[in-house]
């Protein structure tokens, strides 16, 4: 997986892909975008990570974190589920 820049430096990343990641279909996906019901933070590194990013998309209790390289590969994936306090 990649993840691509808009002009505007946006991430881009394919819906279906994230969709997968959260166990619902695309359609489902981008409902919940619209809604709002999807939150994500883009953290760009600096120093010794410059050229990395490393972003957090949450739905519900489910947080994916994804971090890619300097040419926008990605390296680490993981799937978060908080649990409930």
């Amino acid at each position: 997986m990649r993840i691509d820049r808009t002009m505007n430096g946006d991430l881009l990343l394919d819906a279906v892909e994230v969709s997968a990641r959260f166990g619902v279909s695309p359609e489902t996906f981008r409902r919940y975008l619209k809604l709002g019901f999807v939150k994500s933070k883009v953290e760009v590194g600096i120093g010794d990570d410059e050229g990395k990013i490393r972003a957090t998309i949450t739905l519900g209790n489910r947080r994916w974190i994804v971090v890619t390289d300097q040419d926008r590969r990605v390296t680490y994936a993981e799937m978060l589920y908080p649990s409930r306090r």
